[in-house]
């Protein structure tokens, strides 16, 4: 289905003539004698396609192309320019216009530029539906790896083994119930402990320091922080 067009021109006969012309190319069209009623009828219809005269008077076409953009930056908007009006015509690509063309009007040169005007059209409704696609895609995987961190974290704190993890600044960020039983702390406790393993157990020092850093270290076997004490003692069997 051809875009709905939206034509704005002060001469009764270029209204005329391109009215005919657009219709018998199939595009519906909406034409307004001035600037202020092709504003209004924009806010009514929100046609694609804007086609507006430059020179017009009261509100002039590089008027009506800001208030259009303002409103619509999506709206394609091309303007028409007479003899030398071409420092206009700069100031409307300037100004994000799609295209202009130049009085008097070829339906070739005016078909040129609907076509380039309709293909930006398309190529903005494949980026939107692509975006779309691409963060509906994005939440999925979020909420996927939300669930498998809340599986994980379930699992963690419902061990009958000790699980004690920290980030790369020594911080503890995982500490289970089997690990506070063993150890008599709490999580709360240990948050306000600087470098808490590594103050409380001295003999972890270099294990902590090495897990930090993301270096292989093995396992820690059966062994767990005691309160009060630098002691190591047996996780549950």
């Amino acid at each position: 289905m051809k875009p709905k067009i939206l034509l704005i021109d002060d001469e009764e006969g270029i209204r005329k003539l391109l009215g005919i012309s657009l219709r018998d190319a199939g595009y519906p069209v909406s034409i307004a004698s001035d600037g202020e009623r092709g504003i209004a009828l924009f806010q009514e219809e929100s046609p694609e396609i804007i086609l507006t005269d430059l020179k017009m008077p009261g509100l002039d076409g590089i008027e009506v192309l800001r208030r259009i953009k303002a409103m619509s930056p999506d709206t394609e908007v091309i303007v028409i320019t007479g003899h030398g009006e071409m420092e206009l015509a700069i100031q409307s690509l300037q100004l994000d216009a799609s295209d202009f063309i130049t009085k008097p009007i070829h339906d070739e040169a005016l078909f040129v530029a609907l076509r380039r005007a309709e293909e930006k059209l398309a190529m903005r409704r494949v980026l939107k539906h692509y975006n779309e696609d691409l963060k509906n895609k994005v939440r999925e995987a979020t909420e996927e790896l939300k669930k498998n961190f809340a599986l994980q974290e379930k699992l963690l704190q419902s061990s009958l083994d000790a699980f004690i993890g920290t980030d790369r600044e020594g911080k503890i960020i995982l500490f289970n119930q089997s690990a506070q039983s063993l150890s008599g702390y709490t999580v709360e406790e240990l948050q306000g402990i600087p470098d808490p393993l590594v103050r409380l157990v001295p003999e972890w020092s270099a294990f902590v320091s090495q897990a930090i850093q993301g270096q292989e270290i093995g396992r820690i076997n059966n062994q767990c922080l005691i309160k009060r004490s630098s002691l190591f003692c047996k996780t549950r069997e």
